[in-house]
C-alpha cells in the first residue's frame, strides 16, 4: 500500500493571553529598567504544541484505519496500522481540523469498497489491545466495555443516503449503529425496532454518547443520563468509528458526493 503522509503545514493550538497594565510612575521605570533581575525574567514565549496529525490529538494504539482506497490494486481498500497511523494523513478523507481539535472522516459514494462491503467508508475498526489483531470480545466476559464520543455529521449526501458514524460489528454481522437517516440520528439493533435518538438533526451539531456493553445488555448515555437499554447476546465483537457513505445504489449515484464526520473526543476501555 503506498500511503500519503503530509509533513508540511503545522497547525498551532490557539492560546489565550491576558494582558495587565500597571501604572508606574516614570522615575520608577526609568530606575528599573536596567535591574539585572528584570532582563533575566525577560525572554522569548514558550512554543506553543504543534497538532500536524490525528495521533498528536488521539491515542490511535487501538486502531486500524479503514481507508477508500486501494492503492495496491488487489481489489480491496488499504488499511493503515500503527506506527504508520501515528503521523498518517491526506486532506482527502483523513486529517485534523483548522484548530487541530478533532479528526475529520470523509469518503465519497464512488470511492473503493472495503473487501466484502456493500459501501465505502473511511473508518477506524477497534484491535486487540497491544496487538495488530481485530478485537474480539463479547456482550458476557465479565467486562465493562465502554466507548464515549463527541462527533457530527458534518457533510450530508444530497440524495438523503444514510451515514453510519458509530457502530459494533461481531461474529454475526453489525450488532448496533448510530447512523443519520433523512434527517433523523437513530440506533439501528439487530433483530429489533431502530431507536430514534434524535428526530430533527442540523449537520454539524455535536452529538455526545456513550455506548456501554456487558452482561448481555446494552446501555446508551447522553451525560449522565441513560436513554435506552436492550439485549445483546454476542461475541467476536470490536467497535468502529468513522464515516461510511451507505448509498442504496453507490454504481448509479454521483461518485463524488460526500459524507463526513468530524469527532473531538474519543475515549474506548474495557473494565
Amino acid at each position: 500500500m503506498a500511503a500519503t503522509l503530509k509533513r508540511g503545514g503545522l497547525i498551532s493550538t490557539p492560546g489565550v493571553f491576558v494582558a495587565i497594565t500597571l501604572a508606574v510612575a516614570a522615575e520608577d521605570t526609568a530606575a528599573r529598567a536596567g535591574s539585572p533581575e528584570k532582563s533575566a525574567l525577560a525572554g522569548p514565549p514558550a512554543p506553543l504544541i504543534q497538532k500536524k496529525f490525528a495521533g498528536d490529538v488521539f491515542d490511535l494504539d487501538q486502531f486500524a484505519l479503514q481507508i477508500p482506497l486501494d492503492d495496491d490494486g488487489d481489489g480491496g481498500t488499504d488499511v493503515v496500522a500503527m506506527p504508520l497511523l501515528r503521523n498518517f494523513e491526506d486532506p482527502a478523507f483523513f486529517h485534523i481540523d483548522k484548530p487541530g481539535e478533532a479528526i475529520v472522516f470523509r469518503t465519497r459514494c464512488g470511492d473503493a469498497l472495503m473487501e466484502g462491503a456493500a459501501h465505502p467508508r473511511c473508518e477506524m475498526h477497534e484491535l486487540k489491545e497491544g496487538t495488530k489483531e481485530p478485537a474480539s470480545w463479547s456482550t458476557r466476559d465479565g467486562r465493562i466495555h465502554r466507548f464515549s464520543a463527541t462527533l457530527a455529521f458534518t457533510r450530508l449526501p444530497e440524495d438523503g443516503s444514510p451515514v453510519t458514524a458509530v457502530s459494533v460489528w461481531g461474529e454475526g454481522g453489525e450488532a448496533f449503529a448510530m447512523r443519520h437517516e433523512m434527517g433523523k440520528i437513530v440506533m439501528s439493533r439487530t433483530g429489533m425496532e431502530p431507536l430514534l435518538l434524535e428526530e430533527t438533526y442540523v449537520a454539524g451539531r455535536p452529538l455526545e454518547w456513550t455506548i456501554l456493553v456487558d452482561k448481555g445488555r446494552v446501555r446508551l448515555r447522553s451525560g449522565i443520563d441513560q436513554i435506552a437499554e436492550w439485549p445483546l447476546e454476542a461475541s467476536g465483537l470490536q467497535f468502529r468509528v468513522g464515516v461510511v457513505y451507505e448509498s442504496e445504489s453507490p454504481k448509479s449515484g454521483d461518485p463524488e458526493s460526500v459524507a463526513e464526520v468530524t469527532v473531538w473526543k474519543l475515549y474506548l476501555v474495557h473494565q
